[in-house]
Order: structure tokens, then C-alpha cells, then sequence
């Protein structure tokens, strides 16, 4: 079989090497669908060891394909079961090991396959392409759940790329009504309109007004304010948090699921005296991953819009290349093992 080795910043190898064997509690997986992270995206253009990706090692995290092979003493898993695998608990290792895992290899090995722990088995109804998102999708079904989303909360979503978008399609089927998605980018807004968003464009001069447009106000003890319960932060960047500082009404709930590169000077008199709730969101716990498979199966959400590229497993340096540039329009770049 072959193995993807990354060896730097574009720089990869393909490695034939014999297919891994199943001890007694481990299984292994064929994979047939793959996603490329901004994960992958950072180590492919940058350092992989930011983000622990290191040289010398398989790379890859969000796949899904068929078991092959079972330990003896492995319960509730069987050759040809559809699964989706849990990136941080398939190894040993645990989230050290996650980016690591060998999502741009064929097979992979499970170290102690569990089901519902580190395999879920897919609905007929989901098939592997959507099965692959479901990494990303846990992602963003997780940022809206760190802060206890309701159906009937009114939503901005700040970010409008891969995970600002998960983020929106897990509240699209939650069944949040109100939901609106702020980014410079009009491309990107124009991606988050087709998948049931409010846009707003955060660069124009009136984006404030705008956004009081959109949800209307509400009295505060501390006076009218913007009518937002929950803010969501993909975009990792001062001004979005200054902004949704500014806008954030009386108890209002604030998930950052952005990976902020720089310190941020956090006004602890205003967060307490609105009785803010800011709660960090990283990465997705069991429930999540139930949700993401639950939503997937029902078939209520855009999800399958956010698949952009497609390319065949020995194009995956086109692929890497297609999902570092801007300016390809590319959201999620997928590799499909069968072409």
C-alpha cells in the first residue's frame, strides 16, 4: 500500500509499504474519502510542528472508508462495516497523535477500535463523501454546543470559511431560525447565502447598522442593545472580537472557536458587569460526533455544499496546493480514493 510522508513545507513523499495487521484489540480501516485541514494547509505552507505535524510521519485526520481487518478480541466492529474514524482516539497516542494519523495513507491502522469511542459506523443513507466532513462538522456542531444554543436564539457568526461554516450548518439543523455569518470576503458570503445564512459584509461602513437591522434591538438593563444571544468566532482576529465586544448585549454567550496567533487585552470590568459568558471551543467530544452522523442522516442541513475540489489520491500535492490558495475559491478540497 502507500503511505503519504511529510517531509516539510511542500514537501511530501509517497512510501510503498506493507499494509498495517490488526493485533488482537485494533482494526483497520480502507480509506475512501479524505479532507484536507487548515491543519494540512499550515504544515503544507508553513510548519506542520505548529501543529503537530511532524517530518518524517503520515499526515492526514478526516477520512472515512470501509474495515478490513479486526483483532480477535475487538467486539462490535466487523470486516466491511462503513465507518467514520475519530482522529484523536484512533491511536494510542490520543490528540498527540491526532493530525498524525495517516489520513493520506490508504489503510490505517485502529489501535483499541471501539465502537462510538474512536469507529462509528455510518446510516446506509450517509455516504463516505459526507462521511468525511464529519470531522470538520464536529468541529462547528461543537462551537455552537460550548455555548447551549437554543432554537430559539439569534446567531452571528463571525468567519465564514470551512468551520464558520460547520458552524452554520450545525445550527441550520438544529433548527436555529436566525442565523447570520459576517466576513470581508464577498465570495465566502456569497458561499454562506447558498447554505441559508443572513450575510453581512463586516468591511462595509455600515456593517454596524446593518447588523441592528438584521436582528433588531432589545432593552438591557444597561439600555437598548443589539438583539444577538450567541456570538461565534471563527475568524481569530482583534477587531472581530473587539467588534462582537461592542455589540454583545446583556448575558450574551461568546464561543471562540479561532485559534488567536496573537494575545488579546480582554476588558474584564465589561465582561462582568454584562454578565458575558466566554467559553473557548476546541475540537468535539462524543456528542458531538453523534450529532454530526444525526444530521448527516437526516439530510437537513447544507453540509455537502461546503465540498469545493475534488482530486484522485496521487494528485494530493494539487490537492494541498488547491486548499493553501485563496484565491482557488476552495473550501473543502477532497481526495477520492477510488479515481
Amino acid at each position: 500500500m502507500k503511505r503519504a510522508i511529510y517531509n516539510g513545507p511542500r514537501d511530501f513523499a509517497f512510501e510503498d509499504v506493507e499494509e498495517p495487521k490488526a493485533g488482537p484489540n485494533d482494526a483497520v480501516i480502507e480509506i475512501k474519502y479524505a479532507g484536507v485541514c487548515g491543519s494540512d494547509v499550515t504544515a503544507w505552507t508553513y510548519d506542520g510542528s505548529a501543529v503537530g505535524i511532524h517530518a518524517g510521519n503520515e499526515f492526514g485526520h478526516e477520512f472515512a472508508g470501509v474495515i478490513t481487518e479486526v483483532g480477535s478480541k475487538v467486539k462490535d466492529v466487523k470486516v466491511g462495516d462503513r465507518v467514520w474514524v475519530n482522529p484523536e482516539t484512533c491511536k494510542l497516542a490520543g490528540k498527540v497523535a491526532c493530525c498524525e494519523c495517516g489520513g493520506f495513507s490508504e489503510k490505517v491502522l485502529i489501535e483499541n477500535a471501539k465502537v462510538n469511542y474512536n469507529v462509528y459506523k455510518l446510516p446506509d443513507s450517509v455516504d463516505f463523501k459526507e462521511a468525511a466532513l464529519i470531522e470538520p462538522f464536529c468541529v462547528g456542531i461543537h462551537g455552537k454546543n460550548a455555548v447551549h444554543t437554543k432554537k430559539s436564539d439569534k446567531v452571528l457568526i463571525f468567519g465564514a470559511g470551512p468551520i464558520g461554516l460547520c458552524c452554520l450548518n450545525a445550527l441550520i439543523g438544529q433548527g436555529v431560525k436566525k442565523v447570520a455569518v459576517a466576513d470581508v470576503r464577498d465570495d465566502r458570503l456569497k458561499d454562506a447565502e447558498a447554505m441559508g445564512a443572513i450575510i453581512l459584509n463586516s468591511a462595509d461602513p455600515k456593517f454596524m447598522e446593518n447588523v441592528e437591522e438584521v436582528f433588531g434591538t432589545t432593552m438591557t438593563p444597561f439600555g437598548p442593545a443589539v438583539d444577538i444571544d450567541v456570538f461565534i468566532d471563527c475568524a481569530g482576529v482583534k477587531p472581530v472580537m473587539d467588534t462582537i465586544l461592542k455589540l454583545a448585549k446583556y448575558e450574551a454567550r461568546i464561543s471562540v472557536v479561532a485559534v488567536y496567533k496573537e494575545t488579546y487585552e480582554m476588558p474584564l470590568m465589561l465582561v462582568m458587569a454584562k454578565r458575558y459568558t466566554i467559553t473557548g471551543s476546541c475540537a468535539y467530544d462524543h456528542k458531538d460526533a453523534l450529532e454530526a452522523i444525526g444530521l448527516l442522516e437526516k439530510k437537513n442541513t447544507n453540509i455537502d455544499k461546503l465540498i469545493t475540489h475534488m482530486f484522485a489520491y496521487d494528485e494530493l500535492e494539487q490537492a494541498l496546493d488547491t486548499a493553501s490558495n485563496p484565491e482557488s475559491g476552495a473550501l473543502k478540497v477532497m481526495i477520492d480514493y477510488s479515481i
